[in-house]
């Protein structure tokens, strides 16, 4: 910036402006983002469900716990073995020495 594009004392008011103005578009920026996120994770999660509910027998209470800890125990899906059966995995859930299971 140049000395004469440098603002003057008479120029605050204006700088002062500006400055409200890009933090009041910056908020409103950000709170559309957020309500995009949430909109998106809405919808993915009726998506997940109606996946659940037209594709999914055995989505019982009772599974979708399981399938809960499963992930708990295993946030690691390559941890498991591929061979295990859903079966095996609860099993293996059942076994509370994490070093053992």
């Amino acid at each position: 910036m140049s000395k004469s594009a440098a603002p003057m004392v008479g120029d605050e008011p204006q700088l002062s402006g500006l400055l409200d103005a890009l933090h009041s578009l910056i908020h409103q920026g950000r709170q559309r983002a957020l309500r995009a996120v949430d909109i998106v994770q809405v919808h993915t999660c009726w998506e997940i469900e109606r996946h659940i509910v037209e594709f999914g027998k055995g989505f019982d209470p009772s599974n979708l716990r399981y399938v809960r800890l499963l992930d708990q125990a295993f946030p690691i899906r390559d941890a498991l073995r591929h061979e295990l059966s859903w079966t095996h995995c609860r099993h293996l859930l059942l076994v509370s020495d994490t070093t053992a299971r």
